[in-house]
């Protein structure tokens, strides 16, 4: 069963995602300035929030009937390795500003 809502907030959740890593992007080269506080950093942490706060209500829904404990214990190993694995690729690429903990890192805990 979908519900419709869900999924768009999801889907909005996913675009504001995306605008927001650009932004962030673009905060890395150098080529915009994010400051703490402002609309862009603020856009951030809404982002975080409506995708977490989507995931956790998706996850309820999707265990309300019956729990199988294989098939969460498998999506949770898929979100660890890729927490890892986001986690070794941006420590190779830039040091210095490697992801430590996550978006990924939080749903896989």
């Amino acid at each position: 069963m979908r519900i419709d809502e869900l999924d768009s907030l999801r889907a909005t959740a996913l675009v504001m995602m995306l605008f927001s890593n650009f932004i962030t992007d673009l905060d890395y080269f150098g080529l915009m300035e994010v400051v703490k506080g402002d609309k862009w950093w603020w856009l951030a942490r809404t982002t975080a929030f409506l995708f977490v706060s989507i995931s956790g209500i998706a996850y309820f829904l999707a265990h309300q009937k019956e729990y199988d404990f294989m098939k969460t214990f498998d999506r949770t190993k898929n979100l660890i390795f890729w927490a890892f694995a986001i986690t070794i690729i941006t420590y190779i690429f830039a040091p210095s500003a490697y992801v430590r903990f996550g978006v990924l890192h939080l749903l896989a805990l």
